[in-house]
């Protein structure tokens, strides 16, 4: 049934996902869904766990290869690739979970719950080069890095890229760009 609600989602949208067009696209019954779900809400809120479990999994795999890289620039530049790839790939289940769905307290539990997984993994590729960062409190330091950084994912799934400043910027710039301005924020001198 969740893999017929997403396939219904991936081609109408949120409004596609009825009680009745999910039963019949899973050639299920009703009891089954009811059962299973107990309501549409119940059947966002699997959607949106299945949906967190995959991010997860997939921020992990950006994780590991920041862990790879050899110094703290370089491993800020993978972090900020992956994590603006993702919120690319992903706007529209993102777009309608943190903001269509963002009175649902249970979602809203959900999502908090993964966003401080996302910061667990960025602030430990970020203090696996710990060294080279000077601000005297490095795991604050990580923590500022990180929401600067989801900040620019939020605004990346609410907004086209032209909408903000009529400016045009390619994504590799953009990712430079920031990757550039955490780096130094993490390496300059406090004081």
């Amino acid at each position: 049934m969740l893999d017929a609600a997403e396939s219904l989602f991936a081609t109408g949208g949120p409004d596609a996902l009825t009680v009745e067009a999910v039963i019949a696209q899973a050639k299920t019954s009703a009891g089954s869904f009811y059962a299973r779900f107990g309501d549409r809400d119940g059947l966002f809120e699997a959607l949106h766990e299945r949906f967190l479990g995959r991010l997860q999994t997939l921020v992990e795999g950006v994780g590991v290869a920041g862990l790879a890289q050899p110094t703290l620039a370089a491993a800020v530049g993978v972090l900020v690739a992956g994590s603006l790839q993702l919120g690319r790939q992903h706007r529209e289940s993102l777009l309608f979970f943190a903001v269509h769905k963002a009175t649902d307290e249970r979602l809203r539990r959900q999502g908090v719950a993964a966003n401080r997984g996302f910061a667990a993994t960025f602030r430990q590729v970020v203090l696996h080069h710990q060294r080279e960062i000077l601000h005297p409190d490095p795991p604050q330091a990580a923590d500022v890095a990180f929401r600067m950084l989801f900040a620019l994912i939020v605004q990346q799934v609410m907004f086209e890229p032209r909408d903000l400043t009529g400016r045009p910027m390619s994504e590799r710039a953009f990712v430079e760009e920031v990757s550039r301005s955490l780096t130094g924020y993490l390496m300059a001198p406090v004081g």
